[in-house]
């Protein structure tokens, strides 16, 4: 039996070591390794304790050669034999001191048998990689109907992610760069906001017609940007009355900067004279700025002291210009996790290149700042999509024009509160005031720069740059491939709770060897593990006699 519980244990240790760290097996029938382990398991115990019972039912006669004990002493042997409590009667009776005593420890330690190789086995779920195509494209080719479409769609969105691919909901992409539109912005002290103009004592109220009060601004180191405060007139439905209104703007959103001069017929743009780094971009595509103002109360008619109390309450700049960004994607759970470990707006030089790529020649061409610029003479090769040079492996390209962002990204406008003339009977009247209109806060603008105003500046210059960076990716087939991940469950063995049965089955072969033993030594030449004898031959003296000692030895049937 013995032999049986240790091929069963050796089963068990084969089986665990072959899968382990494997994935776990699909068997047939719907069998598992738990199933077969403990019916391998189960019947090692059961072979064990069978052994140890005969062991510990021949040693009974052992002790009762050794010394005289009551009668009751061999159903107690008899019970130890058969399970635990009588096991632990047999320890507290003797005292730990008979030989029945290591067969009778076995039988007890064996009731953690099973919790023990129930914890052998577990099955945890580690990441897996599966062929699936996971996809991030790039493109080289833009033209204004798509750049309307993203525009449009950044102005729109609350939010422009990165589309990811993961079919399992665990993914994860090697680290990459890619080539985009990027943005950034500051917040402007109000000290750094320049204002000029706003004359209202230019204001002819006998006219009778509508009117423009010149007006600029400057933020930082930008140009004047100029623009016109308007003042309407409009017929009073009573008879000989007139009425003015007065549009200031609330807040306002200009382009403070551009990178090339661009041809907007009567209209001007500032431009760049020259290279420009703007917070730390060189050379930035087009730059934005808004400034939100706080108009006092009310003020008299030919106030020629107005400026003095135009405040300005906030004022922030973003710029939009391409940069180099390196990415960490991954998905996990589904929940996607995309990272920006660095950001590289680069650099603005002029190429030069032969014949062979004549749009690298004397065209402001962009590196990031990390490379260095492109001989064009040897490197590089044609775009005949978008007619620039493209140098992919450095991330170099030629034949920008950034003039058409200042003409797409058209966010240009203001929210404007209304002001009405009081006194207005009284015409060239040096008394009247200007006093807001109950209500007077409306939307003057296009709705885009409203819903400019309600997102801010900065999240929606991150959104349009967003966007046409997502265009840039999609407009192509070409994916970046990534990894895969899917959860898959493994075999693992926990080697450590194999030592109790390991030593169950060492101490029962040791047992079974002393038995063997003490029953030679002692003369006791058959194994008497039941009660027959005893039954078979009474308790008459005749039988414990000398006779029977010399004849067959002790107890001998």
């Amino acid at each position: 039996m013995l032999h049986l519980t240790g091929e069963n244990q050796s089963a068990s240790a084969v089986e665990n070591s072959i899968y382990n760290g494997k994935l776990s097996p699909q068997l047939p029938k719907g069998l598992t390794l738990n199933t077969i382990f403990v019916v391998l398991a189960t019947a090692s115990k059961t072979a064990q304790m069978f052994a140890v019972g005969q062991c510990i039912a021949q040693l009974r006669w052992v002790s009762f050669q050794e010394s005289r004990q009551p009668l009751s002493h061999i159903q107690l042997y008899n019970d130890a034999s058969r399970g635990p409590w009588g096991s632990l009667k047999v320890l507290i009776k003797d005292k730990f001191r008979s030989f029945a005593t290591p067969g009778a420890s076995v039988v007890l330690l064996a009731l953690t048998f099973d919790p023990f190789v129930q914890q052998l086995l577990s099955y945890p779920a580690f990441k897996s990689c599966a062929h699936f195509t996971v996809s991030l494209s790039y493109a080289n080719d833009l033209n204004d109907k798509n750049m309307n479409y993203a525009i449009a769609h950044g102005i729109w969105s609350d939010e422009v992610s990165l589309d990811l691919t993961c079919p399992t909901g665990n993914c994860t992409w090697p680290h990459f760069r890619s080539i985009e539109m990027c943005s950034k912005c500051i917040d402007v002290e109000t000290s750094k906001v320049s204002r000029s103009g706003w004359d209202l004592s230019s204001f002819n109220y006998s006219l009778k017609e509508d009117q423009s009060i010149p007006a600029r601004i400057l933020i930082l180191n930008s140009t004047w940007s100029n623009f016109s405060t308007t003042i309407e007139w409009e017929a009073d439905p009573l008879p000989g009355a007139t009425s003015y209104y007065l549009y200031l703007p609330g807040f306002l959103y200009w382009i403070t900067n551009v990178q090339y001069s661009a041809n907007w017929g009567s209209s001007s743009l500032p431009t760049q004279d020259g290279s420009q780094e703007l917070f730390g971009i060189d050379d930035p595509l087009i730059a934005f700025a808004s400034v939100e103002f706080s108009w006092p109360e009310d003020w008299k008619i030919n106030d020629d002291d107005f400026l003095s109390a135009v405040k300005v309450v906030k004022a922030k700049e973003c710029a939009l210009s391409i940069c180099a960004r390196e990415y960490a994607v991954s998905v996990t759970n589904g929940v996607n996790s995309v990272q920006i470990l660095h950001e590289d707006y680069g650099s603005w030089y002029t190429g030069s290149s032969p014949d062979a790529f004549p749009f690298a020649n004397g065209e402001k061409s962009w590196k990031p700042s990390s490379n260095p610029s492109t001989n064009w003479s040897t490197t590089g090769q044609y775009d005949h999509a978008s007619g620039g040079a493209l140098d992919l492996a450095n991330f170099e390209f030629c034949g920008v024009d950034s003039s058409d962002y200042a003409r797409i990204v058209n966010l240009e406008g203001s929210l404007r509160w209304t002001f009405t003339l009081e006194d207005y009977s009284a015409i060239n009247s040096s008394s009247g005031y200007w006093k807001p209109l109950v209500g007077g806060r409306i939307v003057n603008s296009r709705t885009a720069v409203q819903r400019l105003n309600n997102m801010g500046l900065k999240a929606m210059m991150g959104n349009v740059a967003s966007s046409i960076s997502a265009l840039a990716r999609n407009i192509s087939n070409i994916p970046i491939y990534g990894v895969v991940d899917t959860q898959e469950s493994y075999v693992a063995v926990k080697w450590e709770w194999m030592i109790l049965p390991a030593i169950l089955l060492v101490t029962g072969v040791l047992l079974l060897i002393a038995t063997a033993l003490i029953s030679t030594r002692r003369e006791v030449r058959l194994w008497k593990s039941s009660a027959l004898p005893l039954i078979f031959h009474g308790l008459e003296s005749g039988l414990v006699s000398q006779n029977m000692l010399t004849e067959n030895g002790h107890c001998e049937a």
